[in-house]
Order: C-alpha cells, then structure tokens, then sequence
C-alpha cells in the first residue's frame, strides 16, 4: 500500500540516501515534486552498481497518468539519475529483440571488436525472424556483427557474436544471465541470444534501462545505435567480398516519426515479437543537455509504441 506521509515525520529517516543505497533499502523513502511517500517494497541493488543508478522503487507512484495501450513505460533522467516516469517498471515482459542488449554489453566486455570470425555451421531461425543470412564459411568481423546486432536486429549476428565469445549459443546464454543479475536486473532470465519468443525468457523494463545503461559505458554502443544506415562487409565461404545495406530499425533515426522539438534523438534498440508486441529503448537529450533513457514495451503496433513514446520524450523538457 502507498501512503504519503508528511516530510516532517520523515526528517529522522532521511538521513539515509533518498536516491537508494548499496544494501538496498526495506522501507525506503522516495521524493517527488516536494513530496515524501513511504514504500513497502523497494528495490535493492549491489553495492558496485546502484550508487550510478536511478532507483526505482518496486511499488511505484510515478505513473503519471499514462493509460496507452503498453505493457510498461519507463522514463529516466540519465544526467541526474532521477525517475520521472515509471508504469509497470518492474512487471514480467517478454523483451524480443532488445535482448540483444545484453547480447551487445557481453560483446563489448568479453570480445575485440577487430577479432575475425568464420562461422562454422548452419544457423536456422523460425520463419519471419529478422536475418542478414549468414552463412556457414563467411568470415565477419565482430565489429561488423555488432553493426548488424543493434542496426538491424540480426538474429544471426547475435547468434554468431554467442558462439564466437562461448562456443556455442547455451553456454553463452549462461552468460547472459550471470552478468544480468550482476547488473542487478533481478527480474530477468534468458534462453537465448536474440529474443526470439520463449516463454521462460523475460526480463521488465526497470532491467532493461540496467542493460542499456551498462551498455553506454562503451563509446562503441551510443556510436553504433545513433547510426540511421550502415553497409556491413565481410567474405562469403569462396573468399569473394560481400556488402549488405540496410537502415535502422529504430524509425526515429529514419525520421519516420519525429522527436519533439527541443530533443535530440542519439539512438536506440528495438524489439518486436507477436508475444512481446513492439518495444523501444532510446537515449535522447532535451535543450537543457540533460540525457534521458526511455523505455516502452508492449505496444500493440509500431504507431502505438512511436506515439506513447513522444508522449513519454515531451516530459524531458518540464
């Protein structure tokens, strides 16, 4: 239950951080717009990562008044580290492609982007998955998969990016999960690399904002998901060189929606799935030069995601 409580009353407790601490906080006490509201349920995290985080709280009141017709939305001030917005931060989602977060932190940390991979078997997708058609005997770069992973969405290049770090896709998918809960993205487990629909691999969009934000550590993340069309080469089994364009899933950077005015798009990941409906995460930045990172998931189609999340990017600039 969620209860205000006066400030006066509180002033004993708020000697402990109101932004969350290493050891997490049982009843913690959250401010927003001058007002404290007590919590029964919040949100712990490792004492390594929290002191950079926004906490969000697993009961809480910052939905302010989104009804769209999404599963979850997230709005997080990345310059301060401030939640302003949060609906069903920490409910079960199915992520689709933006898996491939995770998929693309591993790659930055465990692989060097200029490492040469020949793939060495076949790789086979469900009908309608989103490929670049890699085959067994092309040689590709890890840069030029990573490219193809957050521009694209490639499954494949997920797929090869987990068996050139692990050996193969399970034992990758191992991986994923120790370094999520690492990251404190309790709420997540993975059965795979790319997202492809499975019912026991999920995550919310709290975690996600987690994963993003481990990401942009790595200057190659921001750089290769602000990126509107990119031309991937590599060389096919007979050594004969291959270029493949394609844009970006991300339908800001194509400029197929619009930003309000006063935000700057820098980029983003995408994720659609029958399952998981349509999902973005995006990095942006309003007139004042404070950096944000939104989350949407659950969109019953892409003009429903595009316009919940203008709506969630006009809050940057109150």
């Amino acid at each position: 239950m969620l209860k205000k409580i006066s400030a006066m009353l509180l002033s004993a407790s708020l000697a402990v951080s109101l932004a969350g601490c290493g050891n997490g906080l049982d009843n913690a006490y959250v401010r927003n717009d001058g007002s404290f509201y007590f919590l029964e349920e919040t949100l712990n995290h490792n004492d390594r990562f929290a002191a950079d985080l926004a906490v969000v709280p697993k009961l809480s009141y910052l939905d302010n008044g989104f009804d769209d017709n999404v599963s979850s939305q997230l709005l997080i001030n990345n310059t301060t580290n401030t939640p302003i917005v949060a609906v069903s931060a920490h409910a079960k989602i199915y992520p689709a492609s933006l898996t491939k977060l995770m998929t693309s932190y591993i790659t930055a940390k465990y692989a060097k982007m200029d490492d040469v991979v020949t793939l060495d078997r076949d790789l086979t997708f469900e009908s309608g998955a989103q490929l670049l058609h890699l085959k067994k005997g092309d040689t590709v770069t890890v840069s030029e998969l990573y490219h193809g992973l957050l521009i694209y969405s490639a499954n494949d290049c997920a797929s090869m990016l987990a068996i050139h770090i692990s050996g193969s896709e399970e034992e990758f998918v191992k991986l994923m999960n120790k370094e999520a809960k690492a990251l404190g993205a309790t709420n997540t487990h993975f059965q795979n690399a790319h997202g492809l629909h499975h019912p026991e691999h999920y995550t919310s969009a709290y975690d996600l904002y987690l994963m993003f934000k481990a990401n942009l550590q790595y200057p190659e993340f921001a750089e290769t998901v602000s990126i509107p069309k990119y031309t991937m080469k590599y060389t096919n089994k007979n050594n004969i060189p291959v270029s493949v364009s394609f844009s970006s899933t991300n339908l800001f950077l194509t400029e197929d929606y619009k930003v309000p005015n006063g935000i700057t798009m820098i980029g983003g990941k995408t994720g659609t799935t029958q399952a998981a409906g349509s999902c973005l995460i995006v990095l942006t930045k309003n007139k004042q030069g404070e950096e944000f990172i939104s989350v949407v998931t659950g969109a019953l189609d892409k003009p429903t995601l595009y316009n919940t999340m203008i709506k969630l990017l006009q809050q940057e600039n109150k």
